[in-house]
């Protein structure tokens, strides 16, 4: 589409230039403009999810995670877990919202990208240092902190592993409304896990 006004153009620039006369001349204008238009769109869309992901992504993840450590320096990790917790899951929505309404705006969509990565940010490092001191506190500490990261990890891979086939069972609308439900057990365990260690701010 944004090549069309280039072929008002052309014409007015070159308006004695040749053009097909048979059908076999034709159909190979036709291949040739549909190739170029495909790859020009194709080289477009992965620029723009190259920004969204690469650019405004790395930087949200990298924002997400420093606020989210002064947020637990300054209130303790057991009284930020469950809000971080809200902020982790905070892009399903977005996605979920995404995915009823469907919107063609690039910069919504990269919105909703970009609050992605901050939320993982944000809520990743209340991850982590609940790890590092409710599990692996006390002695053998990389071998514990090891092992909750293989526990973690693993149930980031289990669920990718399922996710398409669950998609295509429920549809793609239903699927993001059962991610949703999928996490009401995390919301549960981040508010009553009980916190054995000391919180050390």
């Amino acid at each position: 589409l944004v090549l069309i006004p280039v072929i008002f153009l052309l014409d007015r620039i070159n308006p004695s230039g040749k053009r097909p006369k048979t059908n076999e001349e034709k159909r190979t204008l036709f291949l040739g403009g549909f190739c170029c238009g495909t790859i020009l769109f194709l080289a477009s869309t992965a620029q723009q999810l190259g920004i969204y992901y690469g650019t405004f992504g790395a930087a949200a993840f990298v924002l997400g995670s420093l606020l989210g450590g002064y947020y637990i320096s300054a209130r303790g990790l057991k009284k930020t877990l469950f809000s971080l917790c809200c902020v982790f899951n905070l892009p399903f929505m977005a996605y979920t919202l995404l995915a009823i309404f469907q919107p063609q705006s690039a910069p919504l969509i990269g919105g909703a990208i970009v609050l992605e990565y901050f939320g993982y940010g944000f809520g990743f490092v209340g991850l982590t240092l609940f790890m590092m001191q409710q599990v692996a506190a006390g002695p053998h500490q990389m071998a514990h902190y090891a092992f909750a990261s293989g526990i973690m990890n693993l149930g980031v891979m289990l669920p990718g592993m399922m996710s398409g086939y669950v998609s295509d069972w429920l549809g793609y609308k239903l699927f993001f409304i059962f991610v949703l439900v999928a996490a009401i057990p995390a919301f549960l365990m981040t508010w009553f896990v009980p916190f054995t260690h000391e919180d050390k701010k």
